[in-house]
């Protein structure tokens, strides 16, 4: 698998004019890693560099996805080069993350899904304006929902509106 993602990797940055490559693995759960942190780094860890590497040899950008609670292994994805992480869930410590690796990491993501999803207006509005006090202080913030799924459209059209409001920093 490895080497086909590799493979595929070297051929999309030599067909595409792109600014970067998106790789999409989750590695945890809600609660944490599927793994622990060892057997991650020890299996997965120098494959991953090895993509990173091929990325930034051509001067493109490593977005990585992973869900769930990965705080655990986020002092090695920046140590192996990921520059914009997604979804950085809120079960993660964000708070600290930020503050730790916040000059080294784009935080893409944040915004609770769940409360796109099953709130109104106000606790939209709430959680917008927490993730962005949260992750706005040096830049390399992108707001973003926390998953991907179909949010009613007048919860979407609310995301908007507050992004608009408190996104400007």
């Amino acid at each position: 698998i490895h080497q086909f993602k590799l493979d595929f990797t070297k051929r999309m940055l030599d067909e595409l004019d792109i600014d970067g490559i998106w790789f999409g693995e989750d590695w945890g759960t809600q609660n944490g890693l599927f793994v622990s942190p060892e057997k991650w780094r020890a299996i997965s860890k120098p494959r991953i560099k090895k993509l990173y590497d091929t990325v930034h040899d051509r001067g493109k950008m490593v977005f990585q996805h992973s869900c769930g609670r990965i705080e655990s292994i986020i002092p090695d994805l920046v140590e192996i080069g990921v520059d914009v992480w997604n979804p950085c869930q809120p079960v993660n410590n964000l708070t600290y993350l930020k503050k730790e690796y916040g000059d080294k990491l784009t935080f893409m993501g944040a915004v609770d899904s769940v409360i796109l999803d099953t709130k109104g207006r106000e606790e939209i509005e709430e959680e917008i304006k927490l993730r962005v006090n949260q992750l706005k202080h040096g830049g390399g913030f992108v707001l973003y929902p926390s998953h991907h799924v179909a949010f009613p459209e007048e919860n979407v059209r609310a995301f908007v509106e507050f992004s608009k409001k408190y996104g400007r920093y």
